[in-house]
């Protein structure tokens, strides 16, 4: 005969034998992954950063719906595609393309500060009887790296999830992308008064540095190396594209009215090709009020090494030195997520440097005439003429 206590160990014992799951079921936890962390350009109001993931683990008997809010260490610039929201996008569960839904498995998040950037409504946990897992991931996260110092400058994120119930967060600070080395630019050239010839140098400090502007990807986490990113399939209009590929621009200075800057359609070395923007097709830009400036456009590049591109001009028109001042293009001066401010654009760090052209000699003065002397001359040659006159007859 089996005394109470005896049972009673005996049914607990069976009870943790049929249904050791849900005895041992761990609550719902979540941790912060990041990508490898790109090298973007230190003159970059618009770079775009790495992904980063928050991948949760566990059992909820009920679906867990909350807002996941992210802050930068600079200032947000992703464009806006209707009032605050982005085109920064949060992907639950990894949809393929064909699949993305916004509101169900894609939500654009909303700029919420300079620095912050929130996504709302986002279905953070399913319900399950057994353990599951959702991966979020957040993509197309520009950032203003040219406000940073340091080389390398680190951008960082920071993650936070308000929910109910909560979900515990492990490793919420991540760093997306570290700053690089500033473009390399060098002129060069000489000449004498008037004309001069040359060429404007430009460097990649790091391998890619220069990017065509690229259709962008659809599959989440696809990495590609242009300045487009993350292009939801269906597609949402404003968001992922970029609006050109990497522009180069040398500014010439100080020349005088009536002088002309001339530069071919195209400039190339190897796998890298430039397409003259301004002017547009090559040719050759008037100055005004003393300056003229090219613009190119990268439209072939490879992204495994630094490359480099030489483009030859000739001044024209001119009475001096050449001060000419090379920077990626366009600089601006929005350092905030704008539905209108091209992307990509840069800060104003160029570099400036003189070619040397002889200057034009002072004219020759003309000999000063004595017209009193010549009177006298004239005078003597006629009556020279009218002696000979005389004599002849």
């Amino acid at each position: 005969m089996r005394t109470l206590a005896q049972v009673c160990f005996l049914i607990g014992s069976l009870a943790g034998v049929i249904s050791p799951g849900f005895a041992q079921a761990p609550p719902v936890s979540c941790i912060v992954n990041a990508a490898v962390p790109p090298t973007v350009r230190s003159e970059g109001l618009t770079e775009r950063a790495g992904d980063f993931i928050v991948q949760c683990v566990g059992v909820s008997q009920s679906p867990v719906t909350g807002t996941v809010q992210v802050f930068f260490n600079t200032n947000f610039t992703s464009r806006l595609t209707s009032g605050a929201t982005s085109e920064a996008l949060l992907l639950v569960d990894e949809p393929a393309p064909g699949t993305q839904t916004a509101g169900v498995n894609l939500f654009q998040g909303t700029v919420s500060g300079p620095n912050a950037l929130t996504f709302s409504n986002v279905p953070l946990f399913p319900a399950a009887a057994e353990t599951a897992s959702r991966i979020l991931r957040l993509t197309n996260l520009r950032l203003d790296a040219s406000a940073l110092s340091g080389s390398p400058a680190q951008l960082i994120a920071s993650v936070s999830i308000n929910s109910s119930p909560s979900l515990p967060l492990n490793n919420p600070v991540q760093t997306v992308a570290f700053t690089g080395p500033a473009l390399t630019f060098s002129p060069a050239g000489s000449g004498q008064c008037l004309v001069a010839t040359g060429t404007l140098n430009f460097s990649e400090s790091y391998p890619l540095q220069f990017k065509v502007v690229g259709t962008g990807f659809s599959l989440p986490g696809l990495v590609v190396n242009d300045e487009s990113g993350f292009v939801p399939d269906p597609a949402i209009a404003g968001v992922g594209l970029a609006d050109t590929g990497t522009r180069l621009s040398a500014t010439f200075s100080g020349l005088p009215a009536g002088a002309s800057i001339s530069v071919p359609a195209t400039a190339s070395n190897g796998s890298l090709v430039l397409a003259a923007i301004s002017p547009a097709g090559g040719g050759s830009v008037q100055a005004t009020n003393g300056k003229a400036t090219v613009v190119y456009e990268v439209t072939a590049t490879s992204y495994l090494a630094s490359e480099s591109v030489s483009i030859p001009f000739t001044a024209s028109g001119i009475t001096g030195n050449l001060v000419v001042e090379g920077s990626f293009a366009p600089v601006s001066t929005i350092a905030a997520a704008s539905d209108s401010a091209p992307i990509p654009r840069f800060a104003d760090r160029g570099t400036r440097a003189t070619v040397a052209v002889a200057a034009c000699a002072a004219p020759t003065p003309a000999p000063a005439t004595n017209a009193y002397g010549l009177a006298l001359l004239l005078l003597i040659l006629v009556l020279i003429a009218a002696l000979r006159l005389r004599a002849a007859r």
